[in-house]
């Protein structure tokens, strides 16, 4: 129902604040940051775990945890979206698709980011500044913990396994520069595990895919 301005009473945004306020507590699905100056490079861990979460997350910016998740707002709602979608484009290693909602809450503005779940053959999604193994996180209860070298392998070897004969994928008929570079991020990151201390996976792409005879092919997603 709307109120005589117009707005709504209420909406899913509004929702998550009150639950977090209520338990006073984050969710596993749901995190909550008060804004500040670094706070984008501060998100690189809830945005990984949350990419590499089956169901993806929801970010609440403009909380504030230490006076009991009170809505402290954010001030200026473009900055802080063009600075998140920036990040997630260069500074990940895959561009996650975010979806963003503005909210009124007790009279300030809540941004609410959406983190939807990465492909699987993108996962683990990583800070690619701490790189693969240091910068990849999963969600565990309300936390956001490093996954473990293992943890890692197990995502890329399962990837290795789905694809099954990888050649089949290849197709001949196509330009030279016509080839995904987010499956040629994959076949990096397959190689640093299943051929670990070839050093391929450090070679430019044009060097990469002409070791591995595939500089002619395309692969299919």
């Amino acid at each position: 129902m709307p109120k005589p301005d117009g707005s709504l009473l209420t909406s899913w945004v509004e929702e998550l604040v009150r639950e977090v306020q209520r338990r006073q507590s984050e969710l596993q699905e749901v995190e909550a940051k008060r804004v500040s100056q670094e706070l984008t490079r501060k998100l690189y861990k809830t945005l990984s775990a949350f990419a590499n979460r089956e169901g993806g997350g929801n970010i609440l910016l403009g909380l504030d945890e230490s006076q009991g998740f009170a809505v402290s707002g954010v001030d200026d709602i473009a900055t802080a979206q063009r600075d998140l979608l920036n990040f997630v484009q260069t500074e990940m290693s895959y561009p996650i698709r975010l979806e963003i909602t503005v909210a009124d809450v007790d009279g300030r503005q809540v941004l609410a980011v959406t983190v939807m779940e990465a492909p699987f053959s993108q996962k683990p999604v990583y800070y690619k500044k701490l790189g693969l193994d240091k910068g990849s996180y999963e969600r565990s209860g309300t936390s956001n913990v490093q996954m473990t070298p293992e943890r890692v392998r197990q995502l890329i070897t399962a990837q290795a396994e789905m694809r099954e004969d990888f050649t089949s994928r290849l197709v001949s008929t196509l330009p030279d520069d016509w080839y995904d570079p987010l499956e040629v991020e994959g076949l990096r990151r397959l190689l640093a595990v299943t051929r670990r201390g070839s050093e391929l996976e450090r070679l430019a792409e044009e060097e990469l895919l002409s070791k591995l005879q595939l500089r002619s092919l395309c692969i299919i997603t």
